[in-house]
């Protein structure tokens, strides 16, 4: 279950990722489903990352459609404009060119004309002149002038003046047609100019009215594509800028450390309630959470156990030790009072130095105090005790228990969180065969090795602090006297 946790494969890319499980491109026809080496964690990612890309398909689709469209549309638009003003064009130079042939055809024909009347002014002097030639003897010889010269200079005179007649018509001829090619030349002129101007102009508008759609629409298409970067971007990241597919990631992540920390809780409480002095035997119980814990917290678990295991054992001894010790004072308590009877200490006395050890040098002392005193004394026995029991929680005198000496420090109330909490407290208490720590039965000077509360050895928090176990607490002793719990210290340790 815990692999199910892990990625095998991180990628931010749908198709990488695809390729990489599926071994081929990803063509839409199929569902995303788990293959032999995906885990859950890695099918998480995919279906992610499948919707990213899907969202930013749709995102491309939207953005190249509309691009499309667009363009398309202004390039209609442009065609169109263009259209008009070629239209206009093919006006502006049909006109140019009906009005160039008018020029034309008005400056031929009054050429034409002017050739006419020059043909005719010659015409009507060459007759003039041709009848002069004819008649002129005839008029001489009328007028009897006939031998004088007279028809020569006549003719002569004639044939001068016609000559002159002939020159000036070609002359006027030449004066006007020179005045009519000027004119035509300068009406040319400015027709041909009128023609460019209006050309130009109509030209101009064509562009400028192409370049104002061509501006809107790379306007257009500049908004439209930082609204798609924007969206790309957007795409697979939440609302705090983190991808996408990092957040599933983080969410099996989490889901694991749940699932860990769940298991290793409980793990420890087992650990805290195990009654295994072996650690080897603690380990063997332990050995169902591999896999379902993190190796720290494994290493946590060794280390409890370990503890927990020489804290039985340690347990087991001292418990032996305080048995022992209870049946030695009974045993004692017998033997002094059939000394007291009979006044022979001997057998108290001898048994006394035989559990020397056993009862500890407080208790040890005490007893022996009491050898060859008399009946009398005997009864001032509680007194004694009485004042023995101040000393000790003055800290004047230490109480003796499983071969330590424990001085009383500070005494603890019923709600102190020692003993409410303390699940080493309790613990130890349970397997002393008690679970109300105000058992009258429980023998005096009952001292407990504690573990503050959250603590095991080492210094390190496993797990999620949920454990009963810190790597790393500091022990203390409380010791039960009187009917009362005392914070104590092993005085045996110094």
């Amino acid at each position: 279950m815990a692999r199910s946790y892990k990625n095998t494969y991180y990628t931010n890319d749908f198709n990488d990722w695809y390729n990489h499980f599926y071994g081929e491109e990803y063509d839409g026809s199929s569902a995303l489903a788990k293959t032999g080496i995906m885990t859950d964690a890695d099918l998480a990612l995919g279906k992610r990352l499948l919707s990213t890309y899907n969202t930013q398909k749709q995102i491309t689709d939207a953005y190249t459609t509309g691009v499309k469209n667009e363009t398309d549309r202004y390039e209609e638009l442009i065609s169109s404009s263009g259209a008009g003003f070629d239209k206009r064009l093919e006006e502006h130079k049909g006109a140019y060119e009906r009005n160039s042939a008018d020029l034309l055809k008005n400056y031929t024909a009054a050429q034409q004309e002017l050739e006419r009347g020059r043909a005719a002014a010659k015409q009507t002097a060459s007759i003039s002149y041709d009848k002069l030639k004819k008649y002129l003897p005839e008029t001489v010889r009328a007028q009897g002038l006939s031998g004088m010269g007279i028809s020569e200079s006549t003719a002569l005179e004639a044939y001068n003046s016609y000559m002159n007649n002939v020159g000036k018509i070609d002359t006027d001829f030449t004066e006007k047609n020179v005045d009519l090619t000027t004119a035509y030349l300068g009406n040319k002129t400015d027709l041909d100019s009128a023609y460019d101007a209006g050309r130009s102009e109509i030209e101009l508008a064509k562009q400028t009215a192409e370049d104002g759609y061509k501006a809107k629409l790379n306007d257009y298409l500049t908004v439209a594509r930082e609204k798609y970067d924007a969206d790309m971007f957007a795409s697979d990241k939440d609302e705090n800028g983190n991808l996408l597919a990092d957040n599933v990631l983080k969410e099996y992540t989490d889901a694991e450390k749940a699932y860990f920390d769940k298991n290793y809780a409980e793990a420890m409480d087992i650990i805290s309630s195990s009654t295994y002095k072996s650690y080897d035997e603690m380990r063997e119980v332990l050995k169902k959470y591999r896999g379902k814990i993190s190796t720290d917290q494994m290493l946590g678990l060794w280390a409890a156990a370990k503890v927990q295991a020489d804290s039985n054992a340690e347990y087991e001894a001292t418990l032996d030790k305080d048995v022992a010790r209870e049946t030695a004072l009974t045993t004692l308590s017998d033997l002094l009072y059939s000394a007291q009877e009979s006044g022979d200490y001997s057998q108290f006395s001898s048994y006394l130095e035989s559990m020397k050890d056993t009862l500890g040098e407080s208790t040890y002392g005490a007893y022996k105090s009491m050898i060859n005193k008399n009946p009398n004394e005997a009864v001032n026995s509680e007194q004694e005790q009485a004042e023995t029991d101040k000393r000790v929680l003055e800290g004047k005198e230490y109480v003796s228990f499983g071969g330590n000496e424990y001085k009383l420090k500070e005494q603890l109330g019923s709600e102190a969180s020692e003993i409410r909490k303390n699940s080493s407290f309790k613990s130890q208490l349970n397997k002393a065969g008690f679970t109300n720590p105000y058992d009258k039965d429980i023998p005096n000077g009952t001292t407990f090795e504690i573990l503050p509360n959250n603590s095991v050895m080492g210094g390190e928090l496993f797990g999620n602090g949920n454990s009963s176990w810190l790597i790393g607490g500091k022990r203390s002793y409380i010791t039960y006297y009187n009917g009362e719990w005392y914070i104590s210290e092993n005085m045996s340790k110094k």
